[in-house]
């Protein structure tokens, strides 16, 4: 008896401290993560501002190559033509060397037609032709890009950078934040702030915590202020249910634990027994046309199936995996499983492309080019059939690498998309240089676009540029007819969503697909 004594109290206190561990590992991981999100949200601010320069420039590069710039009716037609194309750009005027207004667009919008911006606010850029300087659009704080014509004559367009801050957080950190645009650091352009607030309901000792990112391009400062006790609660968010999960577990599975806690396995060998096992499996998602509901491809997302047909979502491996190197390994494993599925189903529509997500320090690697063309080779499935998603959240290192591997893809028949576009590294001049053939807007900004003015004008802008470079546009994440209806209103060519499916199993898809189509082809009969 006092032998089973002991080993029942060793399995309750080793149980109950592998959860414990299990528990705190899990939370320090997803702090880390939450961490993470929260610097690449600064960075994304500061991505925004500069799609917003890149836009204006765009507009005031069109104007000089279609006006005069003599202030007569034509040139004052071509601005404010180029001011309705974007919606971001309120005015373009002319000034003189002293910042006087000589004509404008829209005089209204800063004060008057004689209003003289202060030529000694401006800030350069890289372009020694280009200048910021602060504005004030309406009582609230703008952009102003300026294009130094010669020594007599500077072209200014107005900016709103409203959108910038604008619901820049996750909904759980939306109370009590702040984010901020400035010009080096200290003259503000955009802010959003909700700090206040928070500081009366908690008292003075709550204490902020800062994310800061800037540009490389133009001279925009972006922050953003989280208070402690709001990231606490934010990362308590996983893992509480850990030690009654460890509890149940030392009493199910008893000389087990002992043997797990004593020989403990390593996350990286758990990954790599999944994948000799073969047990990372691809899902598809239907990407459908707006405007006519057909199906027209679908993106490949990765699930772990275990033995016992439990489904695992990606974020419970993919942070790890990337962490252990594995990453790499399982999105081969996914393309195999869902080219041998997809395969029947490709050969008889030539037009239906599966897209595939791969990371930027795979994209970059020496031997991913031969290695993809031998897996799709080997699946015996056309290159052209086959889409290569590059997330715009990770940032290469070397662009002009980056841009020569997709155009060496593109050669080879593969199309690439931008994926998250609007969220993260890339402005309006690398997207071009990397020479995708289409654009992924973020479900971020999918989520807002009914009720939203500043997610609408950000669509517009991307789809706008995808038009300008000859590219697609599709919209992630549409939910409601609502979403869809605004979005082909937008001009978005393709949407992807739980509208129409969720990610299903390769014969499900498959299935779902081929029934939607038999129905087009009746009504279409009809």
């Amino acid at each position: 008896m006092l032998k089973w004594s002991a080993m029942i109290i060793m399995v309750m206190a080793s149980t109950a401290f592998f959860a414990y561990a299990t528990n705190s590992f899990v939370h320090s991981v997803h702090a880390a993560q939450n961490r993470d999100r929260l610097q690449e949200l600064a960075g994304s601010t500061v991505n925004r501002a500069e799609l917003g320069a890149d836009y204006a420039f765009a507009a005031l590069t069109a104007v000089a190559e279609g006006s005069d710039l003599t202030c007569g009716e034509q040139s004052l037609a071509t601005f404010r033509s180029q001011v309705h194309q974007r919606s971001i750009v309120k005015d373009i005027r002319i000034l003189d060397a002293r910042g006087f207004t000589r004509c404008a667009a829209f005089p209204e919008v800063l004060g008057g037609a004689h209003m003289r911006v202060d030529l000694g606010e401006m800030r350069d850029t890289r372009n020694e032709n280009t200048k910021l300087v602060p504005l004030q659009l309406r009582g609230q704080s703008a952009l102003g890009v300026m294009w130094v014509v010669d020594q007599d004559t500077l072209l200014l367009a107005t900016v709103s950078t409203r959108m910038l801050v604008h619901d820049v957080l996750p909904k759980a950190l939306r109370n009590g934040n702040a984010a901020r645009v400035a010009l080096d650091e200290n003259t503000l352009i955009a802010s959003h702030d909700e700090m206040g607030s928070t500081v009366q309901d908690t008292g003075e000792n709550a204490r902020p915590l800062v994310f800061k990112a800037q540009s490389d391009r133009y001279p925009f400062h972006a922050e953003i202020h989280i208070f402690d006790h709001l990231m606490m609660r934010w990362n308590n968010g996983i893992g509480a249910s850990y030690p009654a999960s460890g509890g149940v577990f030392g009493f199910l599975f008893g000389l087990l634990a002992i043997r797990a806690l004593s020989k403990p396995r390593g996350i990286d060998a758990e990954i790599g027994d999944a994948l000799e096992q073969g047990q990372f499996k691809a899902f598809a998602q239907p990407i459908f046309d707006l405007k006519t509901g057909a199906i027209t491809g679908c993106e490949i997302l990765a699930r772990r199936l275990l033995d016992d047909g439990t489904v695992v979502s990606p974020q419970q491996f993919v942070p790890l995996a990337e962490q252990t190197g594995q990453i790499d390994a399982i999105n081969w494993q996914v393309m195999d499983d869902a080219l041998a599925g997809l395969r029947p189903f490709l050969r008889k529509n030539k037009h239906f492309t599966a897209a595939f997500n791969v990371g930027a320090q795979q994209l970059i690697q020496p031997s991913f080019i031969s290695e993809l063309r031998t897996h799709v080779r080997e699946a015996r499935v056309g290159s052209r059939q086959v889409t290569i998603e590059v997330t715009e959240r990770q940032q290469f290192q070397d662009m002009d690498v980056a841009a020569a591997i997709m155009g060496r893809m593109k050669e080879h028949g593969f199309h690439i998309a931008i994926d998250d576009a609007g969220t993260g590294h890339s402005g309006l001049s690398h997207i071009q240089k990397l020479g995708a053939d289409i654009i992924k807007i973020d479900r971020f900004f999918v989520d807002q676009v009914v009720h939203d003015p500043s997610a609408r004008s950000l669509i517009k802008m991307l789809v706008r540029l995808a038009r300008d470079l000859r590219m697609t546009t599709v919209a992630e994440g549409i939910e409601t007819e609502e979403q869809m209806q605004a979005l082909a209103e937008l001009g978005v060519d393709k949407g992807q969503g739980f509208l129409v499916s969720k990610p299903l199993p390769l014969k499900s898809f498959v299935g779902f697909a081929e029934k939607l189509s038999h129905s087009e082809d009746q009504k279409t009969a009809a």
